[in-house]
């Protein structure tokens, strides 16, 4: 079991022109399936319903993509994620990376809606 005090503290506060569009979307969400359990961004499925936060407002649960579950943590703050893999936190990189799963800007989008306003 994984513990929240366990996910690293997010880096400080820089916004991108790609991270902007990510808070336009923030700030523009629906919020017609906020009672969905299980949600679905690009090729991955998230535990909705699962979200657990942080002393330090980081958010994560579990996410299943191509078959392989794992904890993702957002920083809806520094709009950033964080995944565990192979017992260890991969480090955070913004939703809009090459590296990111497809639709995790989206996800951070809708996960942070429920925060921004």
């Amino acid at each position: 079991m994984i513990f929240l005090a366990q996910i690293p503290t997010p880096p400080p506060i820089s916004i991108t022109p790609k991270q902007q569009d990510i808070l336009n979307k923030i700030y523009n969400q629906d919020f017609e399936k906020a009672n969905e359990t299980k949600r679905i961004f690009g090729s991955c499925t998230y535990d909705w319903s699962g979200w657990k936060l942080s002393e330090d407002k980081v958010r994560s649960t579990i996410r299943v993509c191509n078959g392989k579950e794992q904890r993702i943590a957002v920083s809806c703050d520094a709009l950033k994620t964080n995944e565990y893999v192979s017992d260890k936190w991969m480090g955070w990189i913004s939703p809009v990376s090459s590296s990111a799963e497809k639709g995790e800007d989206l996800m951070v989008a809708t996960l942070c809606s429920n925060i921004a306003k």
